[in-house]
């Protein structure tokens, strides 16, 4: 949309093999970033795609090296790094990892667990959300299966500072 959302017009498809559910973030250049899950062909990996025209156009999707089945969510934070959040494993939802980019997403140098438990054992995570506030400080959000019966959203605060050095 070029008029605030009063009308829009749709750029061309993201072309790739499953990849599904983009979170987005834009560099300092510009160029928009999408992470997103795969529900395509093996090893299930994250996939990214970069638009370098405003979201018109985008490059075909690369898979990427961090596992994935399930769940992105991407956020550029206030002092220009970029935090992952997401299922990080091969085979389900049983695990979910925070990862930190200072280089605009191109490498994760840091990574944080937040649930990992055994496959098979009732346990799912999914739907991440991340926000920063004021503070500096990440709140995230996710739902929370740990057995059929105990279903919730999950919430945490999680301070950058402590995970990057």
């Amino acid at each position: 949309s070029d008029d605030g959302g009063a009308s829009w017009r749709a750029s061309l498809a993201i072309v790739g093999r499953g990849p599904i559910q983009p979170a987005l973030a834009q560099k300092e250049n510009g160029d928009i970033v999408a992470l997103m899950r795969d529900s395509g062909d093996s090893p299930p990996r994250v996939h990214k795609s970069v638009s370098t025209d405003g979201g018109e156009s985008w490059s075909a999707t690369v898979k990427t090296d961090i596992p994935n089945t399930a769940s992105v969510e991407l956020l550029k934070l206030k002092d220009g790094k970029w935090a992952f959040l997401g299922n990080d494993i091969d085979d389900g939802r049983h695990r979910v990892s925070l990862y930190f980019s200072d280089d605009e997403g191109e490498t994760w140098k840091w990574k944080v667990r937040l649930e990992d438990h055994p496959k098979g054992d009732g346990s799912s995570y999914s739907y991440p959300c991340l926000l920063q506030d004021d503070k500096g400080l990440l709140h995230i959000t996710y739902s929370s299966r740990t057995s059929d019966t105990e279903k919730s959203i999950k919430y945490l605060v999680v301070d950058p500072a402590k995970v990057v050095r």
